[in-house]
C-alpha cells in the first residue's frame, strides 16, 4: 500500500515535472519567434510593438551613435534591432569630421543599411599632385584606376593619370595616331571623350571635323592599336556605347537606326530598332529606346527594350512628347524606367510578356519639375531624373521619392560613388547624398572629382593661372 502511494506520487511528480518542462519550451519558442519577428515590449508605452532593424556602417569607421537623441553603447559598424517603425533620426559623429544626421522612414520589422555614410574632414588637407597646361575633359576608368585627361578640345595628346597607388600617382602620355586622322587643308578638328569600356582598358572618343563626326576606339595600353571606327566600317556614327565585358562590341545609332558593330570581323548588323530618338544600354546589351513610329501619316512614340535580337515593346503614345527610358536592374528584378512630362513610371519585368493587366505593376510618381535626364547609379538601385536645380531619386529598394534642389546645378550630377552625388557650385565641388542629404561643400575646383579605391584621397582639377594643377585631398584624419 505504501509502495504503490510512491509509486504514485513519483508518477504524478514526474507528469508535472515534464508538463513544466514542456510549458517552458513552448514559451521559450513562442517567444524567440516573437523576438524573430521584431516584437519588442515599449516599457515606457506599456505595449508590445514590432521593431525595425538598423545596420551601420560609416567611412572611417569608428563613429559614435545616437538614434533619436539616445547615444547608442558602442561605435560603428554595428547594429541596432530596437527602432521603432516610422520616423527615427541617426546621428553619427566622430572627432575632426563634420557630424551627420539623417531621418529615415522604417516600417515594421524592416532591415536598413546604412552603410553608404562618408564622414568628411572638417580640415581638408589638399596638396598638387601635378601641373598640366590645362582643362578640357577627363573621365575616371570603371576600375577607379586611370583618369584620362584631354587638356585642350583640338589636341591629338591625352594623358593618362594613374592613381592605383594614390599616394605615388603616375601619367604617360596617349597619343592618336595620324594614320586614322586624316584632316584637309583649312579643315580644324576637336575632340570628346565619349566612355570607357568595363576592362579599363578601351576608350571611346568623338572627333569633329567641321559638319563630320568621327568615332574612335582608342587602346589605352598601345595608342598606335587605336582605330577610325567610322571610317572602318564607312558609316556615320552617333551615341556610341561598349557592350558591357566586350570591347569588340559596339552599339551606335546611324541615322535613327540601332546598330551592332563587330569590331574584329567588321561586320554590321541589319537595323536592331528603327526610329529612334534615344537609347540606352545596360550590362549585357539591353538597350532602352524612345523611337517615332510614322504610320499612314500618324506619328506615334513607342518605348521598349531590345535585347538578345529581340524587340520587347513596352508602352505606346499617341502624342509624342520628350521622352527619356532608362534600364537597370537590382535584387534579381529588372526595371524600365519611363521619364514622360512630369510623370516617371518604373515598370518591373519588362522583357517578360506583357499585356493591358501587366500595367497593374507599374509604379508612376510625380516629377515636380520634369526631366531633362534620366539616369541610374552603379548598382541600379536609384534613379535619378532632374531639370535645372531640381532633381529627384527613386529608391528601387525602398520605394521612396526624394525630390530636392541643388543649388547651383546647371548641368546633370555625376555619381562619385554609388551612393553619392557630385556638381560643381561657384567653382567648388558639392557632394551630397542620393536623397539630397547631408550636402557637402569640399574643395576648390573646376570639374567634379574622384576617389582614390581605398577611399582615403579625393582628387580633382583647379585652374591656376595658365595652367591646371592636379590636386589630392586627404578624406580622414590621422
Amino acid at each position: 500500500m505504501y509502495q504503490n502511494f510512491n509509486t504514485r506520487k513519483r508518477f504524478i511528480t514526474r507528469v508535472v515535472t515534464y508538463f513544466i518542462m514542456a510549458t517552458a519550451v513552448i514559451i521559450g519558442l513562442a517567444g524567440t519567434i516573437v523576438w524573430l519577428l521584431g516584437y519588442r515590449f515599449d516599457v515606457q508605452e506599456a505595449r508590445v510593438e514590432r521593431s525595425s532593424l538598423l545596420q551601420f556602417q560609416t567611412f572611417p569607421a569608428g563613429a559614435k551613435i545616437a538614434v533619436n537623441d539616445v547615444e547608442l553603447g558602442f561605435t560603428t559598424p554595428g547594429r541596432y534591432d530596437e527602432s521603432k517603425p516610422g520616423a527615427n533620426t541617426v546621428k553619427f559623429w566622430l572627432d575632426g569630421y563634420h557630424d551627420w544626421v539623417k531621418t529615415i522612414n522604417l516600417r515594421a520589422t524592416e532591415v536598413r543599411w546604412l552603410n553608404y555614410t562618408r564622414l568628411v574632414p572638417k580640415d581638408l588637407r589638399t596638396d598638387k599632385v601635378a601641373t598640366f597646361g590645362g582643362y578640357h575633359q577627363s573621365q575616371v576608368s570603371p576600375n577607379g584606376q586611370w583618369i584620362l585627361l584631354h587638356e585642350t578640345p583640338s589636341a591629338r595628346d591625352f594623358k593618362i593619370i594613374d592613381i592605383s597607388d594614390p599616394r605615388n600617382t603616375r601619367q604617360v602620355d596617349l597619343t592618336l595616331p595620324e594614320a586614322i586622322l586624316p584632316l584637309g587643308e583649312g579643315e580644324t578638328e576637336t575632340f570628346e571623350i565619349v566612355e570607357w569600356d568595363t576592362s579599363s582598358n578601351f576608350v571611346l572618343i568623338r572627333r569633329a571635323v567641321g559638319e563630320r563626326t568621327e568615332i574612335l576606339r582608342v587602346d589605352r595600353r598601345d595608342d598606335k592599336n587605336s582605330l577610325n571606327l567610322t571610317r572602318d566600317f564607312n558609316l556615320d556614327m552617333a551615341q556610341p556605347h561598349f557592350l558591357n565585358g566586350d570591347n569588340g562590341v559596339v552599339f551606335a545609332l546611324v541615322g535613327t537606326d540601332i546598330r551592332r558593330f563587330e569590331i574584329g570581323s567588321k561586320s554590321v548588323s541589319a537595323p536592331l530598332v528603327s526610329g529612334v530618338t534615344g537609347y540606352d544600354i545596360y550590362g549585357d546589351g539591353k538597350l532602352a529606346y524612345v523611337a517615332e513610329i510614322r504610320k499612314n501619316d500618324q506619328v506615334t512614340q513607342e518605348v521598349g527594350v531590345h535585347f538578345r535580337d529581340k524587340k520587347y515593346v513596352v508602352a505606346n503614345y499617341d502624342e509624342v512628347r520628350p521622352t527619356r527610358a532608362s534600364f537597370t536592374h537590382h535584387y534579381r528584378t529588372d526595371y524600365l524606367a519611363i521619364a514622360r512630362g512630369n510623370e516617371l513610371s518604373v515598370i518591373p519585368h519588362p522583357l517578360d510578356n506583357r499585356g493591358e493587366d501587366d500595367v497593374a505593376d507599374t509604379t508612376t510618381v510625380t516629377l515636380e519639375a520634369g526631366a531633362d535626364y534620366l539616369m541610374h547609379n552603379g548598382s541600379g538601385r536609384f534613379l535619378v531624373a532632374g531639370r535645372g536645380e531640381a532633381v529627384a531619386t527613386y529608391d528601387l529598394e525602398t520605394g521612396e521619392m526624394f525630390s530636392f534642389t541643388l543649388p547651383g546645378l546647371t548641368v546633370r550630377p555625376r555619381w562619385i560613388d554609388d551612393y553619392h552625388l557630385n556638381y560643381v557650385r561657384d567653382g567648388r565641388l558639392v557632394m551630397t547624398e542620393f536623397d539630397g542629404a547631408n550636402s557637402q561643400t569640399l574643395v576648390e575646383t573646376g570639374a567634379g572629382g574622384v576617389f582614390s579605391t581605398n577611399n582615403e584621397y579625393l582628387f580633382t582639377f583647379k585652374t591656376v593661372g595658365d595652367g591646371v594643377n592636379f590636386d589630392r585631398s586627404r578624406m580622414v584624419v590621422n
